[in-house]
């Protein structure tokens, strides 16, 4: 799709989630975490506010601290005209959006052969994810549960892998996903 239409289909996804028209949409100056909101569910255009918004999206996951990458509590929705209100639909459609994010913090994850020629893997992994309440937190999981795009199967087979970095997947308003890796 041409950068031109997802900036189109932002901004209309903009007004339409916020209530608002195309023109207020262009028009009102959101802080960062509702550009990343609105540039997230229109597919990340390379224009305009999105390009700071991404870099944003990014930075917040590039340790340390890793922190959430949407803090959707920093975007006020009074930002929007004081007499528009947000419909059900909205709040279920920016549900969707945040429940879609999931951050893999591999703090250590490698994989050695001992001196009597068994291989043995150590690994620190956390699950950042939204609630329905639009929470985020913190849960210890496995390198089983990671992606394939994160801890590769190349990674599991062998005996001899070492990696620390953050994954961070999201979907934009049509559900396609998107991902990022940062090592470190």
């Amino acid at each position: 799709m041409p950068k031109s239409t997802h900036v189109i289909l932002g901004t209309l996804f903009a007004g339409t989630i916020l209530g608002i028209s195309a023109q207020q949409a262009k028009a009102v100056d959101y802080p960062i975490d509702c550009a990343i909101l609105l540039c997230m569910a229109g597919g990340w255009p390379g224009v305009g506010d999105c390009i700071p918004a991404r870099a944003e999206f990014i930075r917040r996951i590039t340790p340390f601290p890793v922190e959430p990458p949407l803090q959707l509590w920093n975007c006020p929705m009074n930002a929007v005209p004081k007499n528009v209100s947000m419909s059900q639909v909205d709040q279920e459609t920016i549900k969707k959006l945040v429940e879609g994010i999931k951050v893999w913090h591999v703090r250590a994850y490698s994989k050695f052969r001992m001196r009597d020629g068994e291989c043995r893997t150590t690994e620190n992994i956390q699950l950042g994810s939204y609630d329905a309440n639009g929470e985020f937190a913190w849960r210890r999981t496995s390198s089983g549960a990671a992606p394939d795009w994160i801890i590769t199967p190349a990674m599991r087979e062998g005996c001899s892998a070492n990696f620390r970095g953050v994954g961070l997947r999201w979907q934009d308003h049509e559900g396609t996903a998107g991902q990022q890796v940062v090592r470190y």
